[in-house]
């Protein structure tokens, strides 16, 4: 389908990013959004040139248009790319300030979106990295099933991983996972309201989906 994926999104965002020296510096853009398009590519997801500069423009469209204030307060709390961008575009000065969020929780999450970005010694996940490790790990969730050791299966993860740029042990990719699990299931007996509760767990809608499909 012609929508993007929320994991793919912060892929084109993460491969953009990183090569936001290269737009600035050439004339010539059409080279690099093919090169963006085959990195998305690695990533596993299909995306012409073309496309990957239309949704960026969207997504950066947006974002502005969110950040001037234009789009309401509602809009700018819940638009999901917006630490990123917020990254991207250098709001080293404004911090979480410019969100506008909803409570201490939200905004505490603001600020660690912030601290990810910016500090390279952050022993912290970044949103994509765990999305990319609930994507790896679900895709696995059979051979999990299966008896034996699970050492190798958390070591194939760990390499797919590094594949996609991001350096974790098997043993700190097996941690996290069972991390994000348990605040996930703590998040989804607490209380009815998952409304509430799912914004205070980013993960929340995508892990629920997963086991609501039965895939984990």
């Amino acid at each position: 389908g012609n929508r993007w994926p929320r994991q793919e999104t912060l892929a084109l965002i993460r491969i953009r990013t990183e090569m936001d020296a290269n737009f600035r510096d050439s004339g010539l853009k059409a080279p690099l959004w093919e090169e963006v398009s085959r990195r998305l590519g690695e990533l596993g997801f299909q995306r012409s040139a073309k496309k990957c500069k239309e949704k960026f423009e969207n997504v950066h469209k947006y974002y502005k248009k969110t950040k001037g204030g234009k789009a309401g307060r509602q809009d700018g709390k819940c638009y999901r790319f917006f630490a990123q961008l917020e990254a991207l575009y250098g709001s080293n000065s404004s911090g979480a300030g410019a969100i506008t969020p909803v409570g201490k929780q939200q905004s505490d999450l603001q600020d660690e979106d912030f601290k990810e970005h910016f500090d390279p010694n952050s022993k912290r996940w970044p949103k994509q990295e765990v999305h990319a490790l609930i994507r790896l790990r679900s895709g696995m969730e059979s051979k999990f099933q299966e008896p034996g050791a699970k050492g190798p299966l958390w070591e194939e993860i760990s390499t797919s991983m590094g594949h996609m740029g991001y350096s974790r042990s098997s043993k700190r990719c097996k941690e996290k996972w069972e991390n994000i699990n348990k605040y996930f299931r703590k998040t989804k007996d607490s209380s009815k309201r998952r409304s509430e509760n799912s914004k205070t767990c980013p993960y929340f809608q995508q892990l629920d989906m997963l086991y609501r499909t039965g895939v984990l």
